[in-house]
Protein backbone atom coordinates (compact mmCIF):
# COMPACT_ATOMS: atom_id res chain seq x y z
CA UNK A 1 0.00 0.00 0.00
CA UNK A 2 1.31 3.60 -1.43
CA UNK A 3 0.87 6.38 1.43
CA UNK A 4 1.02 10.44 0.79
CA UNK A 5 0.63 13.32 2.54
CA UNK A 6 -1.86 15.48 2.00
CA UNK A 7 -0.65 19.09 -0.05
CA UNK A 8 -0.39 21.59 2.53
CA UNK A 9 2.40 19.60 4.72
CA UNK A 10 4.50 20.12 1.57
CA UNK A 11 7.61 22.25 1.52
CA UNK A 12 7.30 23.64 -2.10
CA UNK A 13 4.07 25.09 -2.13
CA UNK A 14 5.02 26.46 -5.38
CA UNK A 15 4.51 23.11 -7.22
CA UNK A 16 0.79 22.46 -6.55
CA UNK A 17 -0.44 21.76 -10.34
CA UNK A 18 2.31 18.74 -9.98
CA UNK A 19 1.56 17.69 -6.64
CA UNK A 20 -2.34 17.24 -7.93
CA UNK A 21 -1.50 15.28 -10.71
CA UNK A 22 0.74 12.83 -8.96
CA UNK A 23 -1.44 12.34 -5.98
CA UNK A 24 -4.58 12.08 -8.33
CA UNK A 25 -2.67 9.30 -10.07
CA UNK A 26 -1.60 7.43 -6.95
CA UNK A 27 -4.82 7.38 -5.47
CA UNK A 28 -6.79 6.55 -9.11
CA UNK A 29 -4.64 4.17 -10.37
CA UNK A 30 -2.89 2.65 -7.56
CA UNK A 31 -5.22 2.84 -5.06
CA UNK A 32 -2.81 5.22 -2.77
CA UNK A 33 -4.17 6.28 0.92
CA UNK A 34 -3.81 10.25 2.30
CA UNK A 35 -1.63 9.61 5.27
CA UNK A 36 -2.21 9.28 8.25
CA UNK A 37 -4.13 6.15 7.91
CA UNK A 38 -4.36 2.84 9.84
CA UNK A 39 -3.54 0.73 6.75
CA UNK A 40 -0.52 -1.03 6.28
CA UNK A 41 1.90 1.13 4.17
CA UNK A 42 4.93 -0.06 2.64
CA UNK A 43 6.06 2.94 0.87
CA UNK A 44 5.54 6.41 1.86
CA UNK A 45 5.16 8.79 -0.66
CA UNK A 46 6.06 12.76 -0.54
CA UNK A 47 5.81 14.74 -3.44
CA UNK A 48 9.05 16.64 -2.78
CA UNK A 49 12.40 15.50 -2.09
CA UNK A 50 12.43 16.34 2.00
CA UNK A 51 12.49 12.45 2.80
CA UNK A 52 15.63 12.10 4.96
CA UNK A 53 13.82 13.15 8.41
CA UNK A 54 11.52 10.72 8.66
CA UNK A 55 13.68 8.12 7.45
CA UNK A 56 16.19 8.62 9.76
CA UNK A 57 13.31 8.05 12.35
CA UNK A 58 11.25 4.88 11.41
CA UNK A 59 10.66 2.12 13.18
CA UNK A 60 9.36 -0.34 10.71
CA UNK A 61 11.32 -1.12 7.20
CA UNK A 62 9.04 0.82 4.58
CA UNK A 63 10.43 3.02 1.82
CA UNK A 64 10.45 6.54 1.49
CA UNK A 65 10.37 7.84 -1.76
CA UNK A 66 10.43 12.03 -2.85
CA UNK A 67 9.96 13.77 -5.82
CA UNK A 68 12.35 16.27 -7.63
CA UNK A 69 10.81 19.63 -8.48
CA UNK A 70 13.34 22.99 -8.49
CA UNK A 71 16.98 21.98 -7.55
CA UNK A 72 18.50 25.28 -7.43
CA UNK A 73 17.32 26.59 -3.68
CA UNK A 74 19.85 25.86 -0.59
CA UNK A 75 17.50 23.94 1.02
CA UNK A 76 17.04 21.59 -1.71
CA UNK A 77 20.94 21.40 -1.96
CA UNK A 78 21.23 20.95 1.66
CA UNK A 79 18.40 18.43 1.71
CA UNK A 80 20.17 16.31 -1.27
CA UNK A 81 23.39 16.41 0.54
CA UNK A 82 22.04 14.72 3.87
CA UNK A 83 20.80 11.32 1.72
CA UNK A 84 23.64 9.31 2.95
CA UNK A 85 20.96 7.90 5.77
CA UNK A 86 18.65 6.48 3.03
CA UNK A 87 18.52 2.79 2.34
CA UNK A 88 18.83 1.12 -0.86
CA UNK A 89 15.28 0.53 -1.33
CA UNK A 90 14.53 4.75 -0.97
CA UNK A 91 13.93 6.57 -4.18
CA UNK A 92 14.50 10.10 -5.18
CA UNK A 93 12.01 10.46 -8.64
CA UNK A 94 13.97 12.83 -10.70
CA UNK A 95 11.49 14.30 -13.55
CA UNK A 96 13.85 14.27 -16.25
CA UNK A 97 17.44 13.34 -16.90
CA UNK A 98 18.96 16.62 -16.14
CA UNK A 99 17.29 16.51 -12.66
CA UNK A 100 18.96 13.41 -12.08
CA UNK A 101 22.46 14.62 -13.36
CA UNK A 102 22.04 17.22 -10.42
CA UNK A 103 20.68 14.78 -7.84
CA UNK A 104 23.55 12.44 -8.74
CA UNK A 105 26.15 15.29 -8.26
CA UNK A 106 24.72 16.16 -4.66
CA UNK A 107 23.72 12.99 -3.12
CA UNK A 108 27.29 11.69 -3.01
CA UNK A 109 27.52 7.74 -2.32
CA UNK A 110 24.06 7.35 -1.21
CA UNK A 111 22.53 4.62 -2.03
CA UNK A 112 18.60 6.07 -2.88
CA UNK A 113 17.42 4.81 -6.04
CA UNK A 114 16.92 7.83 -8.65
CA UNK A 115 14.23 6.69 -11.27
CA UNK A 116 13.59 9.21 -14.06
CA UNK A 117 9.89 9.25 -14.44
CA UNK A 118 8.26 12.88 -16.03
CA UNK A 119 5.56 14.17 -14.41
CA UNK A 120 1.95 13.30 -15.11
CA UNK A 121 -0.26 15.81 -17.81
CA UNK A 122 -3.51 15.95 -19.44
CA UNK A 123 -4.38 17.20 -22.83
CA UNK A 124 -5.83 20.73 -21.72
CA UNK A 125 -9.21 21.25 -22.90
CA UNK A 126 -9.10 24.08 -25.89
CA UNK A 127 -11.80 26.45 -27.04
CA UNK A 128 -11.54 27.58 -31.18
CA UNK A 129 -10.08 30.98 -30.83
CA UNK A 130 -8.76 31.89 -34.16
CA UNK A 131 -7.71 35.76 -35.06
CA UNK A 132 -4.16 35.51 -37.32
CA UNK A 133 -2.83 33.36 -39.45
CA UNK A 134 0.01 32.16 -37.97
CA UNK A 135 -0.26 31.87 -33.95
CA UNK A 136 2.77 31.03 -31.12
CA UNK A 137 1.95 30.23 -27.91
CA UNK A 138 3.63 30.52 -24.58
CA UNK A 139 2.04 28.71 -21.49
CA UNK A 140 2.88 28.83 -17.39
CA UNK A 141 3.88 30.97 -14.86
CA UNK A 142 4.83 34.70 -16.18
CA UNK A 143 8.32 35.69 -14.76
CA UNK A 144 11.34 36.93 -16.53
CA UNK A 145 13.24 35.69 -13.37
CA UNK A 146 11.92 33.15 -12.39
CA UNK A 147 10.66 31.20 -15.57
CA UNK A 148 11.39 32.75 -18.87
CA UNK A 149 12.38 35.76 -20.51
CA UNK A 150 10.20 36.35 -23.33
CA UNK A 151 11.62 39.26 -25.14
CA UNK A 152 13.58 36.86 -27.42
CA UNK A 153 10.63 34.96 -28.28
CA UNK A 154 9.27 38.58 -29.25
CA UNK A 155 12.60 39.52 -31.29
CA UNK A 156 12.42 36.03 -33.28
CA UNK A 157 8.61 37.08 -34.44
CA UNK A 158 9.18 40.49 -35.21
CA UNK A 159 11.93 38.93 -37.31
CA UNK A 160 9.54 36.26 -39.06
CA UNK A 161 7.27 39.32 -39.66
CA UNK A 162 9.45 41.64 -41.23
CA UNK A 163 10.88 38.70 -43.59
CA UNK A 164 7.41 38.11 -44.60
CA UNK A 165 6.19 41.53 -44.39
CA UNK A 166 2.58 40.64 -42.26
CA UNK A 167 2.19 40.46 -38.98
CA UNK A 168 1.90 37.74 -36.63
CA UNK A 169 0.32 36.95 -33.12
CA UNK A 170 1.87 35.80 -29.47
CA UNK A 171 -0.45 34.41 -27.11
CA UNK A 172 0.90 34.07 -23.68
CA UNK A 173 -1.53 32.54 -21.56
CA UNK A 174 -0.29 32.65 -17.55
CA UNK A 175 -0.30 34.12 -14.41
CA UNK A 176 1.88 36.48 -12.75
CA UNK A 177 2.28 39.46 -9.85
CA UNK A 178 1.21 42.93 -11.80
CA UNK A 179 4.65 44.15 -11.95
CA UNK A 180 5.30 40.83 -14.60
CA UNK A 181 2.49 41.69 -16.55
CA UNK A 182 3.52 45.21 -17.13
CA UNK A 183 6.83 44.56 -18.07
CA UNK A 184 5.43 41.77 -20.53
CA UNK A 185 3.07 44.55 -21.80
CA UNK A 186 5.98 46.96 -21.84
CA UNK A 187 8.31 44.50 -24.04
CA UNK A 188 5.29 43.64 -26.38
CA UNK A 189 5.04 47.24 -27.41
CA UNK A 190 8.38 47.36 -28.57
CA UNK A 191 7.45 45.24 -31.25
CA UNK A 192 4.98 46.61 -33.22
CA UNK A 193 4.69 43.84 -35.95
CA UNK A 194 3.81 41.12 -33.38
CA UNK A 195 0.05 40.98 -31.90
CA UNK A 196 0.38 40.10 -28.42
CA UNK A 197 -2.41 38.70 -26.51
CA UNK A 198 -2.83 37.93 -22.66
CA UNK A 199 -4.71 35.10 -21.49
CA UNK A 200 -5.66 35.10 -17.71
CA UNK A 201 -4.44 31.25 -16.82
CA UNK A 202 -6.27 31.57 -13.49
CA UNK A 203 -9.26 31.48 -16.00
CA UNK A 204 -10.52 28.24 -17.48
CA UNK A 205 -12.17 29.81 -20.76
CA UNK A 206 -9.13 31.78 -21.35
CA UNK A 207 -6.96 28.95 -20.78
CA UNK A 208 -8.89 26.77 -23.18
CA UNK A 209 -8.83 29.77 -25.80
CA UNK A 210 -5.27 30.41 -25.67
CA UNK A 211 -4.28 26.63 -26.77
CA UNK A 212 -7.42 27.10 -29.14
CA UNK A 213 -5.48 29.80 -30.71
CA UNK A 214 -2.24 28.31 -31.52
CA UNK A 215 -0.57 27.07 -34.43
CA UNK A 216 2.73 26.30 -32.40
CA UNK A 217 4.37 25.87 -29.00
CA UNK A 218 7.24 28.02 -27.93
CA UNK A 219 8.76 26.77 -24.27
CA UNK A 220 11.88 29.59 -24.09
CA UNK A 221 12.93 28.05 -20.56
CA UNK A 222 16.60 29.72 -19.86
CA UNK A 223 15.86 29.25 -15.59
CA UNK A 224 17.78 27.11 -13.36
CA UNK A 225 14.88 26.40 -11.39
CA UNK A 226 13.12 24.64 -13.73
CA UNK A 227 13.71 20.56 -14.18
CA UNK A 228 10.67 19.78 -16.24
CA UNK A 229 8.23 21.51 -18.67
CA UNK A 230 4.60 20.20 -17.93
CA UNK A 231 3.79 22.73 -20.67
CA UNK A 232 5.62 21.40 -23.01
CA UNK A 233 4.38 18.00 -22.52
CA UNK A 234 0.96 19.39 -22.48
CA UNK A 235 1.26 21.29 -26.45
CA UNK A 236 2.76 17.70 -27.68
CA UNK A 237 -0.33 16.13 -26.01
CA UNK A 238 -2.46 18.22 -28.17
CA UNK A 239 -0.18 17.72 -31.16
CA UNK A 240 1.12 21.29 -31.54
CA UNK A 241 4.82 21.68 -32.96
CA UNK A 242 6.94 22.45 -30.24
CA UNK A 243 10.26 24.84 -30.76
CA UNK A 244 12.13 24.16 -26.96
CA UNK A 245 15.05 25.22 -25.08
CA UNK A 246 17.79 22.39 -24.69
CA UNK A 247 16.67 22.85 -21.27
CA UNK A 248 15.45 20.92 -18.54
CA UNK A 249 12.93 17.86 -19.83
CA UNK A 250 12.92 19.08 -22.74
CA UNK A 251 15.68 17.16 -24.36
CA UNK A 252 13.70 14.13 -23.42
CA UNK A 253 10.61 14.81 -24.90
CA UNK A 254 11.52 16.31 -28.33
CA UNK A 255 13.14 14.16 -30.78
CA UNK A 256 15.22 17.29 -32.74
CA UNK A 257 13.60 17.92 -36.31
CA UNK A 258 11.62 14.86 -35.51
CA UNK A 259 9.15 15.76 -32.91
CA UNK A 260 9.68 19.53 -32.46
CA UNK A 261 13.07 21.70 -32.75
CA UNK A 262 15.37 21.58 -29.86
CA UNK A 263 17.49 25.40 -29.04
CA UNK A 264 20.79 25.24 -27.98
CA UNK A 265 21.96 26.87 -24.99
CA UNK A 266 24.33 28.77 -23.97
CA UNK A 267 25.82 30.16 -20.66
CA UNK A 268 28.14 33.01 -20.09
CA UNK A 269 30.75 32.42 -17.40
CA UNK A 270 28.90 33.70 -14.29
CA UNK A 271 29.54 36.33 -12.15
CA UNK A 272 26.15 36.82 -10.47
CA UNK A 273 25.45 36.31 -6.49
CA UNK A 274 26.42 33.56 -4.66
CA UNK A 275 24.07 30.91 -4.77
CA UNK A 276 23.92 30.59 -0.30
CA UNK A 277 22.59 34.02 -0.47
CA UNK A 278 19.35 35.14 -2.34
CA UNK A 279 17.95 32.58 -4.44
CA UNK A 280 15.94 35.07 -6.73
CA UNK A 281 18.72 37.03 -7.56
CA UNK A 282 20.98 34.28 -7.76
CA UNK A 283 17.59 33.04 -10.70
CA UNK A 284 17.82 36.05 -12.54
CA UNK A 285 21.39 37.07 -12.72
CA UNK A 286 22.23 33.03 -13.56
CA UNK A 287 19.16 32.95 -16.22
CA UNK A 288 20.22 36.76 -17.93
CA UNK A 289 23.78 35.38 -18.88
CA UNK A 290 22.06 31.99 -20.60
CA UNK A 291 20.95 32.60 -23.88
CA UNK A 292 20.08 30.80 -27.18
CA UNK A 293 19.97 32.53 -30.99
CA UNK A 294 17.39 34.59 -31.90
CA UNK A 295 17.95 34.38 -35.31
CA UNK A 296 17.61 30.15 -35.30
CA UNK A 297 14.48 30.52 -33.55
CA UNK A 298 13.40 32.80 -36.00
CA UNK A 299 14.65 30.13 -39.04
CA UNK A 300 12.29 27.22 -37.04
CA UNK A 301 9.06 29.92 -36.81
CA UNK A 302 10.01 30.11 -40.72
CA UNK A 303 9.99 26.44 -41.89
CA UNK A 304 6.72 25.75 -39.04
CA UNK A 305 4.77 28.76 -41.77
CA UNK A 306 4.60 25.29 -43.51
CA UNK A 307 0.92 23.65 -42.82
CA UNK A 308 2.06 20.60 -44.13
CA UNK A 309 5.27 20.66 -41.93
CA UNK A 310 3.53 21.43 -38.94
CA UNK A 311 0.79 18.65 -39.29
CA UNK A 312 3.90 16.52 -39.83
CA UNK A 313 5.50 17.57 -36.46
CA UNK A 314 2.44 17.97 -34.70
CA UNK A 315 1.61 14.17 -35.45
CA UNK A 316 5.20 13.09 -34.56
CA UNK A 317 5.03 15.16 -31.35
CA UNK A 318 1.89 13.58 -30.04
CA UNK A 319 2.99 10.53 -31.00
CA UNK A 320 6.21 10.24 -28.88
CA UNK A 321 4.02 11.96 -25.53
CA UNK A 322 1.85 9.02 -26.24
CA UNK A 323 4.59 6.87 -26.03
CA UNK A 324 7.21 8.58 -23.46
CA UNK A 325 5.28 10.62 -21.23
CA UNK A 326 1.30 10.04 -21.40
CA UNK A 327 -0.52 8.80 -17.96
CA UNK A 328 -0.43 5.02 -18.72
CA UNK A 329 3.16 5.32 -19.57
CA UNK A 330 3.75 7.09 -16.17
CA UNK A 331 1.52 5.08 -14.34
CA UNK A 332 3.74 1.98 -15.20
CA UNK A 333 6.68 3.41 -14.48
CA UNK A 334 5.84 4.23 -10.78
CA UNK A 335 3.90 0.55 -10.60
CA UNK A 336 7.22 -0.78 -12.13
CA UNK A 337 9.38 1.70 -9.43
CA UNK A 338 6.97 0.42 -6.17
CA UNK A 339 7.41 -3.19 -7.19
CA UNK A 340 11.39 -2.53 -7.32
CA UNK A 341 11.27 -1.27 -3.79
CA UNK A 342 9.64 -3.71 -2.49
CA UNK A 343 11.92 -6.71 -4.08
CA UNK A 344 14.62 -5.04 -2.74
CA UNK A 345 12.92 -4.40 0.88
CA UNK A 346 13.18 -8.17 0.46
CA UNK A 347 16.30 -8.80 -0.46
CA UNK A 348 18.32 -6.21 1.68
CA UNK A 349 19.42 -7.57 4.79
CA UNK A 350 20.92 -5.07 6.97
CA UNK A 351 24.30 -6.18 9.30
CA UNK A 352 23.27 -8.37 12.56
CA UNK A 353 24.24 -6.78 15.36
CA UNK A 354 26.99 -9.49 15.82
CA UNK A 355 28.97 -9.34 12.93
CA UNK A 356 29.20 -5.44 13.91
CA UNK A 357 30.03 -6.61 17.77
CA UNK A 358 32.65 -9.35 16.69
CA UNK A 359 34.58 -6.69 14.62
CA UNK A 360 34.65 -4.39 17.19
CA UNK A 361 35.86 -7.18 19.78
CA UNK A 362 38.88 -9.87 20.12
CA UNK A 363 37.27 -12.86 20.39
CA UNK A 364 37.32 -14.90 23.54
CA UNK A 365 39.86 -17.65 23.77
CA UNK A 366 38.27 -21.30 24.83
CA UNK A 367 41.44 -21.80 26.85
CA UNK A 368 40.46 -19.08 29.01
CA UNK A 369 40.84 -19.01 33.06
CA UNK A 370 40.06 -16.76 35.52
CA UNK A 371 40.03 -16.26 39.42
CA UNK A 372 38.13 -14.83 42.14
CA UNK A 373 39.70 -11.13 42.61
CA UNK A 374 39.22 -9.51 45.93
CA UNK A 375 36.01 -7.31 45.82
CA UNK A 376 33.64 -7.66 47.92
CA UNK A 377 30.91 -9.81 45.64
CA UNK A 378 27.58 -8.57 47.88
CA UNK A 379 28.17 -5.04 47.40
CA UNK A 380 28.90 -5.90 43.21
CA UNK A 381 25.79 -7.61 42.84
CA UNK A 382 23.61 -5.06 44.68
CA UNK A 383 24.91 -2.10 42.76
CA UNK A 384 24.18 -4.14 39.50
CA UNK A 385 20.94 -6.24 40.39
CA UNK A 386 18.87 -4.57 37.31
CA UNK A 387 21.24 -6.16 35.27
CA UNK A 388 21.90 -9.78 35.67
CA UNK A 389 20.96 -12.84 37.76
CA UNK A 390 22.58 -13.01 40.81
CA UNK A 391 22.06 -16.50 41.91
CA UNK A 392 24.05 -17.53 38.81
CA UNK A 393 26.87 -15.00 39.70
CA UNK A 394 27.07 -16.76 43.29
CA UNK A 395 26.68 -19.95 41.70
CA UNK A 396 29.88 -19.62 39.46
CA UNK A 397 31.75 -17.76 42.28
CA UNK A 398 31.46 -20.97 44.45
CA UNK A 399 33.74 -23.29 42.40
CA UNK A 400 36.92 -23.96 43.56
CA UNK A 401 39.69 -23.14 42.04
CA UNK A 402 40.14 -21.23 38.90
CA UNK A 403 37.53 -21.10 36.43
CA UNK A 404 37.92 -22.38 32.69
CA UNK A 405 35.65 -20.94 30.13
CA UNK A 406 35.61 -23.95 27.78
CA UNK A 407 34.58 -26.25 30.69
CA UNK A 408 31.22 -23.80 31.25
CA UNK A 409 27.79 -24.38 29.82
CA UNK A 410 26.81 -21.60 27.54
CA UNK A 411 24.68 -20.14 30.14
CA UNK A 412 27.63 -19.79 32.59
CA UNK A 413 29.67 -18.91 29.81
CA UNK A 414 27.70 -15.60 29.79
CA UNK A 415 28.00 -15.01 33.61
CA UNK A 416 31.83 -16.21 33.11
CA UNK A 417 31.81 -12.62 30.84
CA UNK A 418 29.33 -10.72 33.15
CA UNK A 419 31.96 -11.45 36.22
CA UNK A 420 34.61 -10.21 34.27
CA UNK A 421 32.91 -7.09 33.33
CA UNK A 422 32.18 -6.66 37.17
CA UNK A 423 35.59 -7.17 38.12
CA UNK A 424 34.63 -10.19 40.43
CA UNK A 425 36.94 -12.13 38.07
CA UNK A 426 40.27 -11.93 36.06
CA UNK A 427 41.76 -13.32 33.74
CA UNK A 428 44.85 -15.27 34.45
Amino acid sequence: MIGFYPQERFFLNGASKATENVHALLKQELGAVALPSDAPIDTVFRADPFITEQAKHRLQRYSMCGLTHTLSTPHVVAELQSYGCLKPYDALVCTSSAAKRVVQSLVGSSLVQLPVIPLPTRAPVVRPYKKYWFTALTAGRISAWSKANLAPVFAALQMLAEQLNTTVQYSVAGVGSTDDEAELAAVAACFPRVEFVLFNGANEEEWQAAWGSADVYIAPSDNVQETFGMATAEAMSLGLPVIATEWAGHSDMIVHRESGYLLRMTAASFAGPDFTGATAAYHRAAAEQTFFSVPQLCSYLFSLTNAQLRDQIGRAAKARYASELSLEVVCRKYTELFTELRDLRDRFKPRSVPSLYESWTAPMPRSAVAARTALDADAVLRAATRSLDSTNVEQLLQMEGPIQYCQLSAAQQRVFVTCLKLGLLELV
